[in-house]
């Protein structure tokens, strides 16, 4: 028996494919969103080899009202790991796919009253700090970069959303990184 149905948004990629494996090694049913855009993917609209065959795929993009809408029907599980990697060719997609389509995600479970259960959202060493921005002697003191803002964003939307809706949510940066 199905522990539910979990969504994995960036479901294709490196973090996402593993994701999928250990949650349908526990019991849940997996559903991934992923956009398969370069540069993680070929860019051609085929999915990896690598993801399971067990998974339901669903090509969208989560910008997309619609893409959220489908992919999110009888969710009772989101992993938010889709992200826009490469900020410093085009800061406003980086803004736009990490902020604007994380808040999309919460703004279509309060309008349609979801029944999602949890919510966990990556975030990513930008909202600390950039190793452009600082040398290693002086990393805590620098870590008030420019991109903080957007990719704090996320991690802010879930505390508000935890907080004004009462829902379960957490959030966990892909940074390896120790402070």
């Amino acid at each position: 028996m199905s522990k539910g149905l979990a969504l994995i948004t960036g479901g294709a990629g490196f973090i996402g494919s593993h994701t999928a494996v250990e949650l349908l090694r526990v019991g849940y049913t997996v559903r991934v969103l992923d956009n398969l855009s370069p540069p993680v993917h070929i860019g051609d609209g085929s999915w990896p080899d690598w993801l399971s065959a067990d998974v339901e795929r669903v090509a969208g993009d989560v910008r997309n009202r619609e893409d959220w809408a489908k992919a999110l029907r009888g969710v009772d599980v989101v992993i938010h790991l889709a992200a826009y990697q490469d900020l410093l060719r085009n800061f406003s997609q980086f803004f736009h796919v990490n902020s604007v389509g994380t808040a999309l995600l919460y703004e279509l479970i309060v309008a349609e009253k979801l029944p999602v259960r949890k919510v966990v959202v990556a975030s990513s060493q930008f909202a600390r700090c950039s190793l452009t921005d600082a040398t290693r002697s002086d990393w805590p003191r620098a870590c008030g970069n420019r991109f903080a803002p957007s990719a704090a964003g996320p991690s802010n939307r879930c505390r508000y959303w935890r907080h004004m809706r009462g829902r379960r949510t957490s959030t966990r940066s892909r940074s390896t990184r120790k402070n």
